[in-house]
Order: C-alpha cells, then sequence, then structure tokens
C-alpha cells in the first residue's frame, strides 16, 4: 500500500514542473515529509490508533498508549503502555513496566495515540463456539 502511495505521489509530483517556483518548493518539501513518513516505520501508526489530540477514550477505561519516548530497545520496543484517562483528557496514567524489579511504576505522562483493548468477551464466545 505504501509503495502505491509513493509512485502516485511521485507521477504527480514529476507533473507538476509548470507551476511556479514558490509552489513547487513547497511541494517538494511536502513530498520530502511524506516520503519521510511513509517510508520509515518509526513514524507511521498502526491502524485503529487514534491520536489524543482528536479523540480521548472513555473515562477510567484502560486503553493501550503510545509515546516514540516511551520506545526502549530493551524492555519495551513498541512504546506501548496501559493507560487510563481521567475527566475531560488532560489526566492521564499510564503504567511502565520495570522489568529489573519485576514491577510496575505509574506515571501521569499521556499517550500521543491509544487504542481499545480487543473485546475479550467476544473472544471467549468464538473459541467456545469452535470446540463444539
Amino acid at each position: 500500500m505504501d509503495k502505491e502511495v509513493i509512485d502516485i505521489i511521485e507521477r504527480l509530483r514529476n507533473n507538476t514542473q509548470e507551476i511556479d517556483f514558490e509552489l513547487r518548493t513547497q511541494v517538494d518539501s511536502d513530498w520530502e515529509k511524506l516520503r519521510a513518513y511513509l517510508t520509515d516505520p518509526g513514524y507511521r501508526m498502526v491502524p485503529g490508533f487514534v491520536s489524543v489530540a482528536e479523540q480521548v477514550p472513555p473515562d477510567s477505561t484502560p486503553v493501550l498508549g503510545f509515546r516514540s519516548e516511551w520506545v526502549d530497545d530493551d524492555f519495551n520496543p513498541s512504546g506501548l503502555r496501559e493507560c487510563f484517562v481521567c475527566g475531560d483528557g488532560s489526566a492521564w496514567h499510564n503504567a511502565e513496566w520495570l522489568d529489573y524489579q519485576d514491577c510496575y511504576q505509574t506515571s501521569e505522562e499521556a499517550p500521543t495515540h491509544w487504542m481499545p483493548y480487543p473485546c475479550t468477551k467476544a473472544m471467549l464466545t468464538a473459541s467456545q463456539g469452535e470446540g463444539e
């Protein structure tokens, strides 16, 4: 999919040779930003994640949260933590696993993106139906 998007944008970019210099410079700048976004997995979010700037989860509902600063190659390569929001979205809590102490530490740092946990009740119901 990303390769297709890059090819389409490259064709569009190549067909804008006739536009004025200022607009062409902006197109080139935007293209380089978009190319970096599409080709570097660190810039992309998995489908299902929602920006906290766009929407916050329901109050006190545990969710998977992501923040690039939470990525740790040894202990948290995915950058995910369990999080929940309190009230209007201005107060967050998250749990960070401390491998060297075998425990969680909580903090109030907000994720940049979140997604709901999968519905375990639906998965349990489906797995019970498979055994029949």
